[in-house]
């Protein structure tokens, strides 16, 4: 990383924590979940967004969730936000925390109805899976289902196609399974910047559960958005 990418990564981290401590705090509920194997107290801080400028575009508004295991406050931050069109975008993000695949999946199944109590979901139309590589146990088998269908080549297919075999992958399966009880589906998955990148990188930004022994050599990787449509 360089250093303008790590300064601008620390600017956006502590943007993020103000935010968070500056959020009114909701416990939302507790369960108990063979998922997490254990009986956790579970929270969320949340907080309202209002209208105002988000990355150059209006917002009319949105809500941050972010956990909280027997009073820990996670790293693990949802965005839910809408725009001044009525369209509405999910994205997560890991700030200084680890975690597996599962585990994330696991997060927004608990947050996403939180979010149904105050908007539509019909409207949300994006979801943000940030790098591929970081979601571990996803990236890995998405390189699995890769290979099996591109070959060995470290070359990248064409964008296009590489988009039609996301909509048959992991990523396709796992977030329709996630959106299957709210009547959404995936109707199309893209990416940014599509490389192979390592192993190293791939366990520094996420907790693998699979196998390690059956790991790739090198891993699928890129700025990774999900369509969703009813």
């Amino acid at each position: 990383m360089s250093f303008t990418n790590r300064i601008l990564f620390l600017l956006c981290f502590f943007v993020f924590i103000g935010i968070v401590l500056s959020s009114s705090y909701k416990v939302v509920k507790k369960f108990h979940s063979k998922q997490l194997n254990n009986e956790i107290d579970t929270s969320f801080y949340v907080r309202e967004l209002n209208n105002e400028l988000a990355g150059g575009n209006y917002r009319k508004g949105g809500i941050i969730f972010q956990p909280i295991i027997n009073q820990d406050t996670l790293g693990f931050v949802v965005y839910f936000s809408e725009s001044k069109s009525g369209k509405c975008a999910l994205e997560f993000r890991k700030i200084n925390y680890k975690c597996s695949h599962r585990v994330a999946m696991f997060w927004l199944s608990k947050i996403i109805p939180e979010i149904k109590k105050s908007y539509t979901l019909d409207s949300l139309k994006s979801i943000y899976l940030g790098r591929l590589i970081s979601n571990g146990d996803l990236a890995i088998q998405v390189t699995k289902q890769y290979r099996k269908r591109f070959g060995k080549s470290n070359v990248i297919a064409k964008y296009s196609t590489v988009f039609d075999f996301f909509l048959t992958s992991q990523i396709a399966i796992d977030f329709n399974r996630l959106l299957n009880p709210y009547e959404l589906k995936v109707k199309k998955i893209t990416a940014e910047k599509i490389f192979f990148g390592s192993q190293s990188e791939c366990k520094r930004y996420s907790i693998i559960e699979s196998d390690s022994t059956q790991m790739p050599l090198k891993i699928l990787d890129g700025m990774v958005y999900i369509n969703v449509s009813k």
